[in-house]
């Protein structure tokens, strides 16, 4: 469990161009299920789309603006695989949180 813990780091506050529904299931997640706030949903979904070896391009719909606070690391980790997988950081953001929605919702069955 301790190693689930992240280390204080610089923080920013970006608009993010995220799907309604991903949006609407993160305020969810977050209210309902995890001691986290969306934000930290967010940027833990960034990394753990990290890790995968092969990210796929999809379709994007019902986009909207969101405040979310960053973490300096996560935005790095975006940029990385932007520039690796010649995708825009609002697909690869939205690619991350369906994912990690979608694991999120395993743990908790």
């Amino acid at each position: 469990m301790l190693d689930t813990l992240l280390r204080k780091e610089t923080l920013s506050q970006r608009t993010l161009d995220i799907e309604s529904d991903l949006y609407e299931n993160l305020i969810r997640l977050s209210e309902n299920e995890f001691d986290a706030s969306v934000s930290k949903i967010i940027n833990l979904c960034i990394y753990e789309l990290a890790e995968k070896e092969q990210v796929t391009m999809r379709e994007m719909k019902d986009l909207e603006k969101h405040s979310v606070i960053m973490r300096k690391s996560a935005l790095e980790t975006l940029n990385k695989m932007k520039k690796k997988y010649n995708i825009p950081i609002y697909v690869l953001i939205n690619i991350a949180i369906k994912e990690g929605i979608e694991k999120l919702e395993q743990k908790i069955k």
